[in-house]
């Protein structure tokens, strides 16, 4: 049994499993190097997980089906089961795949950090100028992949899912493990959430600060987030207000450079 610890905002995840596969996954997406762990009194992180390999069928869509009973929880798609008891402290995870093991954990993690009302996992890709942290939102993959590619000599935080602390002095984003093409470096500060910005590629380079209630709206529409649990939605709206009061959202109409720097960085 190999027995990996890593941190993922400021969560310790003990991750177990029997799988060289899976050992091989984890090592090339996670933090694995030392990290000053404090065990709980029953010898576990903030999260446990066992997770093995070998369950169900390929992907065939991202159609989830929850399953609640006794206390317990269930999340189960063709290539992956997740299964969970109230409180997010244990849960057992089984897989088919790498592309499976990638969205169970990013699903995990989501509903782990939602419960305790940490914070939010937003699609967007993110970017350090400044000291600053900046998270720009696509509904394509394409959009937020541009802008971390003119933004290559800058730090990437997340190059599609961005993780926010939402805390009541202000939102801190955190180096995501959640990639799509460019590999994280671990880094292990936060920083300020400056702003969000809504990418449009367009032949002008223009900022247009939204409203608070339109930009609620739309950061909601970023959210990771899927849930037919009344109370976990109702944690991840007063988030999401708290997330716009406390950083700016604005509409980015931007080309294929870096001059939207000029426009967001003054």
């Amino acid at each position: 049994m190999h027995i990996m610890q890593t941190m993922i905002g400021e969560h310790q995840i003990v991750i177990r499993t029997a799988s060289e596969n899976i050992r091989r996954w984890i090592l090339g997406t996670y933090d694995i190097r030392g990290h000053p762990f404090e065990a709980h009194q029953d010898g576990q992180g903030d999260l446990s997980v066992l997770i093995e390999d070998g369950y169900g069928e390929p992907f065939k869509n991202f159609d989830v089906q929850v399953k609640t009973a006794n206390g317990f929880v269930q999340y189960c798609r063709s290539d992956y089961f997740i299964h969970f008891k109230r409180g997010y402290r244990f849960a057992e995870v089984k897989v088919y795949d790498q592309f499976a093991f990638n969205h169970a954990l990013l699903n995990l993690y989501n509903s782990f950090i939602i419960f305790h009302e940490w914070g939010v996992l937003l699609h967007a890709s993110c970017v350090v100028e400044g000291g600053k942290a900046y998270a720009f939102a696509s509904s394509s993959l394409a959009g937020k992949l541009a802008v971390t590619r003119l933004s290559a000599q800058r730090l990437i935080l997340a190059d599609e899912i961005t993780l926010i602390r939402i805390g009541p002095d202000g939102s801190r984003v955190f180096d995501s493990p959640f990639r799509s093409d460019i590999k994280s470096h671990f880094h292990r500060r936060s920083y300020d959430l400056e702003g969000i910005y809504l990418l449009q590629q367009s032949e002008q380079t223009k900022q247009i600060l939204l409203h608070k209630p339109d930009g609620l709206l739309h950061v909601l529409n970023h959210l990771y987030f899927w849930s037919d649990d009344q109370t976990e939605t109702n944690k991840v709206l007063t988030m999401g207000k708290r997330l716009v009061e406390q950083c700016k959202i604005s509409r980015l109409f931007f080309q294929e450079n870096n001059k939207y720097w000029e426009k967001i960085v003054w």
